[in-house]
C-alpha cells in the first residue's frame, strides 16, 4: 500500500499525454528560460537604502562567495552605511564597489571601511578614481560606474563589518556588489519581478514601465503551474494503481 511515485511515472504520463507535454515542452519553458534574467553579472539585488546607518543595525548577509549586491544611501543625517558577515580563515571576499550614473554623483567618491574580528581595519579608497568604468544592467536597464573591484583574503575566524561613508561628509548613492559564485534559486528569481522596480528607482529611472516584470510574472506562473499539473496528475494515477 502508499503512493510512492516510481521514476520513470514522469516519462510514461509524458508520452500518454503527447498534446499537453508539447505544449510546455515547445512553448512554456522557452518562454520562462528566455525571461529569466541570465545577465545580471550574477548579483542578487538586496535595497540596503538608509535602513542600516549603525553597526547595530548593520545588515546581515550570508555566504560571501555567493554574489549579492547591495544599493546604499548616504545623507547628512545618515551618513553611514553598515554591512555584517560572518568570514572564516582563508576565506576570499570579493568586493566592487559602485555609483549610479547620475550627474550628481560624478564626483562622489565614497571610502570603504572593513572592521575584522580583531578590530583591524581595512580602508578602500575611491578618491583617486578619475575614469571610473561603465557598466550597463540589461534586466533592469539600467547603468552605473565601478569604481573598484578587490580581493580581500580574510585572516580571522569570525565576525566582520562593512562600512560605508564619505570622508567629506558628502551625501550620495552607492552600491557594494560581493562574491562571483552564481546561485539564483526559485526563491530568488521570483523576489528579482518585485526588486526591478525598487532598483530603477534607486537609479532615479521611470519605474512605471513594467512589462518585462508582467511577461516574467506570467511566464513564472505558467511553468509552476505545468509542474503542479504534472505532479498532481503523476500522483493521482499512482493511488488509483494502488
Amino acid at each position: 500500500m502508499g503512493s510512492k511515485v516510481s521514476k520513470t511515472t514522469l516519462g510514461k504520463y509524458i508520452q500518454e499525454n503527447s498534446t499537453v507535454s508539447r505544449v510546455f515542452i515547445i512553448v512554456i519553458v522557452p518562454i520562462f528560460w528566455a525571461l529569466i534574467p541570465n545577465h545580471m553579472e550574477a548579483h542578487f539585488p538586496i535595497i540596503a537604502g538608509d535602513k542600516h546607518h549603525n553597526q547595530t543595525k548593520a545588515l546581515a548577509i550570508e555566504n560571501i562567495h555567493i554574489s549579492k549586491v547591495m544599493y546604499q544611501t548616504l545623507s547628512k543625517s545618515k551618513p553611514e552605511s553598515w554591512i555584517t558577515f560572518e568570514g572564516a580563515l582563508g576565506n576570499k571576499l570579493d568586493i566592487e564597489i559602485g555609483l549610479p550614473k547620475l550627474d550628481k554623483l560624478k564626483k562622489f567618491r565614497p571610502t570603504i571601511e572593513i572592521i575584522t574580528p580583531k578590530n583591524e581595519s581595512i580602508l578602500i579608497h575611491t578618491s583617486d578614481i578619475n575614469n571610473p568604468e561603465f557598466f550597463h544592467e540589461p534586466y533592469t536597464d539600467t547603468e552605473s560606474w565601478i569604481l573598484i573591484r578587490q580581493s580581500i583574503k580574510l585572516k580571522s575566524n569570525g565576525i566582520y563589518f562593512i562600512k560605508s561613508f564619505s570622508t567629506t561628509k558628502d551625501s550620495g548613492k552607492l552600491w557594494i556588489a560581493v562574491g562571483k559564485e552564481e546561485s539564483f534559486g526559485v526563491g530568488e528569481l521570483t523576489k528579482l519581478v518585485s526588486i526591478r522596480g525598487s532598483v530603477r528607482e534607486f537609479h532615479e529611472l521611470d519605474v512605471s514601465n513594467n512589462g518585462y516584470s508582467t511577461l516574467y510574472t506570467i511566464g513564472f506562473a505558467l511553468f509552476i503551474g505545468f509542474i503542479l499539473f504534472f505532479i498532481f496528475k503523476i500522483i493521482r494515477q499512482q493511488i488509483k494503481k494502488d
